[in-house]
């Protein structure tokens, strides 16, 4: 299955139509100067991470999500570092551009051909969530509805009120035990394992006797499972000056109109044309599918 950064599907699927797409020999000759361009090695300026704390473990985790009415399944790569005092989860592919730039004395300058290298090997998206462990581990959001449009809007540390079971199993080399509970509009059914006595997981999820290993909706919709655990002296940062303030609710309901009313960019040397038959009968674009199907109910 190929990999397509989450945030951006909504991006991509405003303005690909199957079959429907005329490029010009001047724009293709483009392409091929440009990609010459990203292989170059010289000093490339980017924005500056900023320094939030220093991390000593870091857990991988995909995240595997499917829209039942479009058909559409995704999936990406998230990094929970954990520290004294803050944790973030974030995009791998945003991680791993923020290390670069923290690992240049954040000077904002790094190689163009390493910067473009971690974009072709790793989907990057605007995401973050940071837990401060000294202000109540209170949230900080920072996500996007376009790849250009970054939000930011903070929250009180959710409360979970879970249920601990009997029930154990292992996954991997980890012993696990059985929780479930109740989140904004879904019920979920998580695995954490004690052998790792960090109340920290995927996402919002938190609370638990131990890192969660695996967590899933009761309709198998939103997936997260560990992948990779190791212990680290990394700095965690996060690059978030173009980000616009807003809270939630709003967020959300910006998220899901976008999703379903995406615009569509005019693009250099790009043509849409009629598809003939099926849903592009009679002059109109083929209907594209879009993936609304939002971790958050309510």
């Amino acid at each position: 299955m190929k990999r397509i950064s989450i945030p951006a599907i909504i991006f991509i699927s405003g303005f690909i139509f199957a079959n429907a797409q005329e490029y010009s020999p001047l724009y293709l000759r483009a392409l091929q100067q440009e990609e010459a361009k990203r292989k170059t090695h010289k000093p490339l300026k980017i924005e500056k991470s900023k320094y939030l704390g220093d991390a000593d473990m870091e857990f991988l985790y995909l995240y595997v999500c499917h829209d039942p009415e479009s058909g559409l399944t995704l999936d990406d790569e998230f990094i929970l570092q954990t520290g004294e005092k803050v944790s973030l989860y974030s995009n791998y592919g945003r991680y791993r551009i923020d290390s670069l730039t923290l690992a240049n004395n954040n000077s904002g300058i790094v190689d163009n051909a390493e910067f473009h290298t971690i974009y072709d090997e790793t989907p990057v998206s605007f995401e973050y969530i940071v837990r401060n462990h000294e202000e109540n581990d209170s949230l900080t959001v920072y996500t996007s509805t376009l790849p250009t449009d970054h939000y930011q809007y903070e929250e009180a540390a959710p409360l979970f009120d879970w249920k601990l079971s009997d029930e154990t199993k292992m996954i991997g080399e980890l012993n696990c035990k059985k929780a479930t509970t109740t989140f904004r509009g879904r019920d979920w059914e998580a695995w954490y394992t004690e052998e790792i006595p960090i109340a920290e997981g995927p996402w919002k999820f938190t609370n638990l006797p131990g890192l969660i290993v695996k967590i899933m909706d009761s309709n198998g919709e939103h997936v997260f499972s560990l992948t990779k655990v190791r212990n680290t002296t990394t700095p965690i940062g996060i690059s978030n000056s173009y980000a616009r303030k807003t809270d939630r609710q709003s967020f959300n309901k910006l998220k899901y109109e976008t999703a379903k009313n995406p615009p569509i960019p005019s693009l250099p040397g790009m043509k849409l044309t009629a598809v003939e038959g099926g849903d592009g009968s009679n002059g109109k674009p083929k209907e594209v599918k879009r993936f609304t199907n939002f971790i958050e109910k309510e």
